[in-house]
């Protein structure tokens, strides 16, 4: 499939430059080239693009200004900024309306790898009512309780960065729009890191505290009138995963970069829920009702429901986000690891495994582990390990 890429900016030098730069993936890539916001819309009119490629500063009509539309007429459409530095003001702006942002000047390699794996993550979804849905969110919602004691705690006199970066890295919502700032060039700076702590220092507290409070990049999560749907529990669920996946990790041998890789892959591995929840509440009510009462797994009944399963949706975000590609692999592969091409030890097995233990622990009943894939890793004989270790941390949360 050749994708269509339209690319916005007001310096024809800069449009020149990527029409040569861009020409070798001609038979790839069809491209088109607008010298603003209002011809790229009148371009978009025409015919759907793939992708948008745009510059912030621009007379007439800002990068920020062209997405918000884009991202209000044309929600599939896979929304970028390739700019040179900006401002801190219009940065927090563009986190609202952009899934990544480059710096100028950019490689070719970085941003065809930036576009193909941005394409590929949405491919997963299939339905366009649900690719638009997922590439249309700007945010995600936190806890209430740790909402509000982020919003305190940054408004207080002398805000601690430690109690700041505790606070964001121990909530999914949180803590997944923090990765994004910190993999790509919101800031100018990208640390490609799947530590919200070190994120947060590279920001800044000032930047933390325009971001939550100026431009409310976080929220409450609230919901009425929808059973089943407990933010509480998911809450819980993907702390324990997260600590029983990095623990297995730890007993793998796994290096200090993927056992914090597997930590916030179970930290945000259920994160496709938290965005149907959010998006459609009541809709998924009746899912997660008729899973409860049926013998079918919830990702078949959801996939009879949306065309896609919570993990291919949290996976989406999360690539299109630029979140590490062990972290999207694992979310998207946690419930059926033998679908992942990746035949290593990887955050995916950890979190699969971990998952596995817990649901089974939640629901009373045998872990549904996929034990021809835990097979061809040579790693039956760990399982023993594994479930005593899922059964050690079990114990210590009901001693607190």
């Amino acid at each position: 499939m050749v994708l269509r890429i339209l690319f916005v900016d007001d310096d024809a030098n800069v449009l020149g430059g990527l029409r040569r730069m861009l020409r070798p993936l001609r038979h790839e890539w069809s491209t088109e080239f607008a010298d603003g916001g209002p011809q790229a819309l009148t371009l978009m009119e025409k015919a759907p693009f793939d992708v948008i490629v745009s510059d912030m500063r621009m007379p007439v009509m800002s990068g920020v200004q062209l997405l918000e539309e884009v991202c209000r007429l044309y929600p599939k459409t896979i929304r970028l900024i390739l700019s040179g530095q900006c401002d801190e003001a219009a940065s927090a702006k563009a986190v609202r309306v952009a899934h990544q942002m480059l710096n100028k000047p950019c490689e070719a390699e970085t941003l065809k790898a930036t576009v193909a794996s941005a394409v590929a993550v949405r491919d997963m979804l299939a339905n366009d009512q649900l690719r638009s849905l997922v590439t249309g969110q700007d945010k995600l919602p936190s806890l209430p309780s740790l909402y509000t004691e982020l919003v305190a705690e940054l408004d207080s006199p002398e805000p601690s960065l430690a109690k700041v970066s505790g606070i964001v890295s121990s909530d999914p919502g949180m803590a997944a729009q923090i990765l994004r700032l910190a993999n790509s060039a919101f800031f100018g700076v990208r640390t490609l890191s799947a530590n919200p702590r070190q994120a947060i220092a590279v920001l800044g507290l000032e930047t933390m505290r325009t971001l939550v409070l100026a431009v409310s990049i976080f929220s409450r999560f609230k919901i009425e009138g929808a059973e089943q749907l407990s933010i509480e529990s998911l809450w819980k669920h993907c702390q324990s995963v997260s600590k029983l996946a990095a623990a297995i990790a730890t007993a793998e041998g796994a290096s200090a970069v993927d056992i914090e890789l597997t930590a916030m892959s179970g930290l945000l591995h259920d994160i496709g829920k938290l965005i149907l929840m959010h998006s459609m509440p009541k809709v998924y009510s009746g899912v997660l009702q008729k899973a409860a009462m049926s013998e079918e797994t919830l990702c078949a009944i959801e996939h009879a429901a949306f065309g896609a399963s919570h993990a291919k949706v949290g996976a989406c975000l999360l690539g299109l986000w630029g979140i590490p590609a062990a972290v999207v692999e694992a979310v998207a592969w946690h419930h059926a690891p033998s679908d992942c091409p990746n035949l290593l030890f990887r955050p995916l097995t950890a979190v699969h495994a971990a998952n596995a233990f817990l649901d089974a622990n939640e629901n009373q009943g045998a872990p549904h582990l996929d034990e021809g894939y835990l097979g061809r890793l040579n790693l039956l004989n760990r399982v023993e390990r594994w479930r005593e270790l899922c059964d050690s941390q079990l114990n210590e949360v009901h001693a607190q």
